[in-house]
């Protein structure tokens, strides 16, 4: 046995699945958008602790990417719950990122540092909760998707000070309540809230939460 290409092979086969280490990929270039975009992926379920970016076209920079899509291979099996975070520390600019069938829960840090964002799509997904002040610094978000995951109830200030939010979209979850103060300081125009028990019921889904 050829031990050498049995080497080359493991090493080759953790490069492209992380196998082995707890890192994520980042493919960088045009990929289609008309801004640099990462197209990522990842096979761990532990945290991540590190990312190779590899940049297509020459002179691109971390701070030039502002689109972040899963790769089309991605495996919604297994996802370390801290990438959304650790995107966000590594790349400045973000506007658009994009996350789906692997998410279980996000936290107040989790798009802490996205002061950019614009628009954030983690529907179809595992998430259960959505925490308070969880969209807190994202002041330029327009778009948000939570839609078809299993949250069942939606706080005064889950979204705090979103002025500039226009579109949200939580349909097709488990809501049972929302709190009546959710979006007084939202500049929110359209909201889809289809496929919840307390709106499919008819049931009063308004009322004060603490």
């Amino acid at each position: 046995m050829n031990f050498k290409l049995v080497i080359q092979f493991l090493l080759l086969l953790s490069f492209y699945h992380g196998g082995f280490t707890n890192e994520l990929y980042l493919s960088c270039g045009d990929h289609g958008f008309d801004d640099i975009a990462c197209m990522f992926s990842v096979n761990t379920t532990y945290q991540i602790t590190h990312t190779t970016v590899y940049f297509w076209h020459e002179g691109i920079t971390n701070d030039d990417i502002s689109i972040i899509v899963p790769h089309y291979s991605f495996d919604d099996e297994i996802f370390a719950p801290n990438i959304p975070s650790f995107l966000c520390d590594t790349f400045k600019n973000l506007k658009y990122i994009r996350f789906y069938q692997g998410v279980k829960a996000i936290n107040v840090n989790t798009f802490k540092n996205c002061h950019n964002i614009e628009y954030i799509h983690i529907g179809r997904n595992e998430l259960r909760e959505l925490p308070k002040n969880a969209f807190v610094n994202q002041q330029n978000l327009k778009t948000l998707y939570i839609n078809n995951n299993s949250i069942s109830i939606l706080h005064s200030n889950s979204f705090g000070l979103l002025s500039n939010l226009r579109t949200i979209d939580f349909s097709s979850n488990n809501i049972d309540a929302i709190d009546e103060r959710i979006f007084d300081n939202t500049g929110t125009r359209e909201i889809h809230a289809n496929n919840n028990p307390c709106v499919d019921s008819r049931a009063y889904c308004y009322g004060k939460l603490y």
